[in-house]
């Protein structure tokens, strides 16, 4: 993430024509800034699509077959949610299904029973 932000910086900074007076900024770049800005303040969810890795009603289940997930594959963000009577364990955030699908062969080496769900996600961590 730091070395992305180091990136833009950069090139945005490469971006400035410099003059004797003032310095003016490139179009083209007040208009990619002016993108990001918005994406990053957006809160609208998306349709996309997550690995789940168990569904329980047992609270201590979820909790150690979490911390064994994080564990295992510690590149994908897992986090657990509760809607009764059941606690979910998901992974992942992928806006097409073939990148799921991708996903979950990686993850299914570990965790059998793990299947592709539909998800909302905040639009502003899909891309």
């Amino acid at each position: 993430m730091k070395s992305t932000i180091f990136l833009f910086l950069m090139l945005i900074l490469g971006c400035f024509t410099v003059t004797a007076q003032s310095i003016q900024e490139d179009p083209s770049i007040y208009n990619a800034m002016h993108l990001y800005e918005e994406a990053q303040t957006d809160n609208s969810d998306c349709q996309g699509w997550r690995i789940q890795v168990v569904a329980t009603t047992n609270r201590r289940k979820m909790e150690s077959v979490k911390w064994a997930f994080k564990k295992k594959m510690p590149y994908y963000n897992a986090f657990w949610t509760y809607k009764e009577p059941y606690y979910y364990i998901k992974a992942g955030a992928f806006v097409t299904k073939l990148e799921a699908l991708h996903a979950l062969e990686d993850i299914k080496r570990k965790f059998s029973g793990a299947y592709i769900v539909k998800d909302k996600i905040k639009c502003s961590t899909l891309f």
